[in-house]
């Protein structure tokens, strides 16, 4: 039988490793040498401006998702199939990051419209099953 818990567990483990691992990649040099960008340096849309945009993405949408998760699943203990969706998140979540990497669209909006559907779909039942003490 499966575990929403452990689901979530595995899934903040894997997701959090990949935010650190991004956040480690996308850090700017010019930073710690404490230099201010030339006007005239190119913009272009390059393998470091990609991992400064995933580092970004999951700053910005992880948080939350992960925190309707948590609630979702606390709200209905008894449902086991949400670890399945739980797990699909994660997949989706991961296979964003890659497809991201890759440069491959529409699938890595796809692939991000999953995850926020899995989250919205564990929200909606943790909202359904809850029961006050």
């Amino acid at each position: 039988m499966a575990d929403a818990k452990l689901a979530a567990s595995i899934t903040t483990l894997v997701i959090g490793l990949i935010h650190f691992v991004f956040a480690i990649l996308a850090a700017d040099p010019q930073n710690f040498e404490m230099k201010k960008a030339l006007p005239y340096e190119s913009a272009e849309f390059d393998t470091a401006m990609v991992k400064k945009r995933i580092y970004a993405n999951q700053a910005e949408s992880i948080p939350i998702q992960m925190l309707a998760i948590f609630w979702g699943i606390l709200n209905a203990p008894d449902v086991t199939w949400l670890a399945y969706l739980v797990y699909a998140y994660c997949g989706f979540r991961v296979f964003f990051v890659v497809l991201y990497l890759l440069k491959v669209q529409p699938f890595r909006s796809l692939c991000f419209a999953g995850s926020w559907l899995m989250t919205i779909i564990i929200a909606v039942t943790g909202c359904t099953q809850f029961k006050a003490f």
